[in-house]
């Protein structure tokens, strides 16, 4: 798969992750696990893959510009963090959830995968 590839995989895992967190959490669990594993891969591929991810920053939908962000705080901080407290100033569960991650990622509590 190509760095391209994963990052739609990635997008179309975040978007079922915040289609279903509402009314199915284990199938939201189902896509944060598929969202783990692909953002294994894109850091093992290291700037490329880094790069791939960094482009959902800006995707107009919030559950994919979350979890792209959370993950970026691990290599690009200073663009992940920016996006949370946009997500949270813009409300809806991405800004909720955005809020306890920026929360937990300031008081240092945050544990993301290398």
């Amino acid at each position: 798969m190509s760095s391209g590839e994963l990052a739609k995989a990635y997008e179309q895992a975040a978007e079922g992750y915040g289609q279903t967190i509402a009314t199915d959490p284990d199938k939201a669990n189902r896509f944060a696990d598929v969202l783990a594993r692909i953002y294994s891969e894109m850091r093992r591929r290291g700037v490329q893959g880094q790069s791939a991810l960094l482009t959902l920053l800006h995707d107009r939908r919030p559950h994919v510009r979350y979890w792209a962000a959370v993950h970026a705080l691990a290599f690009a901080p200073g663009l992940g963090e920016p996006v949370l407290v946009e997500l949270e100033k813009e409300g809806g569960l991405a800004g909720f959830n955005a809020r306890y991650t920026l929360s937990e990622w300031r008081d240092g509590k945050l544990k993301l995968p290398e």
